[in-house]
């Protein structure tokens, strides 16, 4: 990681890639041999990460976002298939299921990560559009996509869903109360699905992530390259300083994380909520 005039970069942050090989998880066997995943908003960030990732260890990976030309870029860099879709449009759902049902027959992996950014609003600021935009996209839309595929993770024995939450669920004082309010309920969905679908060998589990390194927390602010970095390494800092484990997640991060949830390395594990957030739960840690 290179600073920049203004953001200091501490030992330990510089430090950790000679510790962490996110790499060498494409190098193990791959964990994912003969399944089919199913990955909501995977044209960018976390939902990119997983469409690789996925792939890279023997997933047939069917992504799906609103961008076609972004979207057909991916699966061609990645050797995985792209359908078009807004899932919080019930009739793409269906479109969607019956084009995975047309080309092998099986879903066995659905990560419901596509989500929508958050509006700025308080307690005193209620506002019904946003509020119901962020109920459509991360909770209606996931739910659907969970009562449109067990049935088929069902017939083939088993399956596992994971629903990217986020650190927002469990905090009071975020920017956004609408997103935060959606992003809990996601999070008791997960549960409420692990227990009616574990009989059918079904696992649900969510993933609630931190501050995570990707372009939507600069989307909008500036077309300036530089301006983008400064202002990426001033978020970046901002959040690293409320974290006990000194560095930056990547998307890669919470892919690698899914992967775990995604393969039979977590075939007990259902109706958990695993927070990836370096402890920055339980408070600023001094530097």
């Amino acid at each position: 990681m290179t600073a920049r005039p203004g953001f200091s970069v501490s030992p330990q942050m510089s430090d950790l890639s000679k510790i962490v090989d996110l790499s060498a998880l494409a190098q193990t066997a791959a964990r994912l041999e003969g399944k089919t995943a199913v990955v909501t908003g995977g044209t960018r960030g976390i939902g990119r990460a997983l469409v690789e990732l996925f792939h890279r260890h023997g997933a047939d990976v069917v992504f799906t976002g609103r961008n076609e030309t972004s979207g057909a870029q991916v699966a061609r860099e990645t050797g995985t298939a792209f359908f078009a879709a807004d899932v919080a449009d019930a009739d793409a759902t269906e479109r969607l299921i019956e084009f995975c049902k047309a080309r092998n027959g099986r879903i066995d992996i659905l990560v419901n990560n596509a989500g929508h950014s958050a509006p700025r609003d308080s307690v005193l600021e209620f506002k019904d559009a946003d509020l119901n935009v962020m109920i459509d996209v991360h909770v209606r839309a996931p739910w659907r996509m969970i009562a449109a595929t067990a049935p088929l993770m069902a017939k083939a024995g088993g399956g596992s869903i994971i629903n990217i939450a986020s650190l927002a669920a469990h905090r009071v004082g975020a920017n956004s109360i609408a997103y935060a309010l959606a992003k809990a309920a996601l999070v008791h969905l997960t549960r409420h699905a692990a227990a009616a679908l574990g009989k059918d060998r079904i696992r649900v589990n969510s993933v609630s992530p931190g501050y995570i390194d990707t372009a939507i927390h600069t989307a909008g602010l500036t077309d300036d390259p530089d301006r983008q970095q400064m202002y990426a390494e001033a978020i970046a800092r901002f959040h690293s300083v409320k974290q006990a484990v000194p560095m930056i997640a990547k998307a890669e991060d919470v892919a690698a994380l899914c992967l775990y949830l995604a393969s039979d390395d977590s075939r007990f594990m259902s109706g958990a909520d695993l927070l990836l957030e370096g402890a920055s739960m339980w408070g600023q840690v001094a530097r």
